[in-house]
């Protein structure tokens, strides 16, 4: 899944993956100001791996578009974590109480 996005016309990027289980492309306002962040889950080799490829700064007037497209060259991404989680130990869990006072 791929998309291309373009600000005011011009192109800014084309974010995706083969293998994407979920994407994000977001503008984002606050009171500081807005901006256009892309990042997205994916798969690769058994591991679920989030990707983060930028965050630009926009102007009130600026006119976002978003196209679904067949696939593009997607730059790499300034941030990869591989997703997971630790293996439990063996600890024993204390049982919680809750008394009426």
């Amino acid at each position: 899944m791929y998309y291309k996005v373009l600000v005011d016309g011009a192109e800014i990027g084309t974010f995706g993956h083969p293998s994407v289980e979920s994407i994000h492309l977001s503008v984002v306002g606050s009171n500081d100001g807005m901006y256009f962040s892309a990042n997205a889950v994916c798969a690769e080799d058994d591991k679920r791996v989030f990707l983060d490829w930028l965050q630009c700064d926009l102007k009130p007037t600026d006119i976002v578009e978003i196209r679904r497209t067949a696939e593009g060259d997607v730059s790499d991404p300034r941030k990869r974590f591989v997703m997971g989680r630790p293996k439990r130990g063996n600890h024993r869990w204390k049982e919680c109480v809750i008394s009426a006072s």
